[in-house]
């Protein structure tokens, strides 16, 4: 995987970071969908993960994370950012799903300084991955 294709999940946190400074009423409105957008998308990545061990295994395990992280109102940390590094270079399939669950990521989060840092953090784990 090439320097580009590591950074281009980060374009997701660049794209919710603009539609939060476009949209802050909106944001306030929509941020239970953003939440359970990222709750889908980490159940996705999860799911193409584990899609190795059999096609039955990656859609249970999706569903279930789906359900866990849905139910008991999993916090999106910044710290999980530069960890998606990792299954972004091991499994190619992943990057799409790590780029959609990087721009409610970029949009819920308030602080900029800290979200900026992690994707720089996923770029360089990234990078050094591949």
């Amino acid at each position: 995987m090439g320097a580009l294709a590591a950074a281009f999940p980060v374009i997701g946190i660049i794209a919710g970071i603009i539609i939060a400074k476009l949209t802050p009423y909106e944001q306030k409105q929509g941020k239970k969908y953003f939440i359970l957008l990222q709750h889908l998308t980490l159940a996705c990545i999860i799911s193409i993960i584990l899609l190795r061990f059999g096609n039955i295994v990656g859609i249970i395990s999706g569903i279930a994370a789906f359900f866990i992280l849905w139910k008991t109102d999993f916090p999106h940390f910044t710290w999980l950012t530069p960890i998606l590094a990792i299954p972004s270079a091991l499994v190619i399939n992943t990057q799409i799903p790590i780029f959609l669950y990087f721009i409610p990521t970029g949009t819920v989060n308030r602080n900029i300084k800290k979200t900026l840092l992690a994707a720089v953090a996923y770029v360089v784990i990234a990078v050094i991955a591949a």
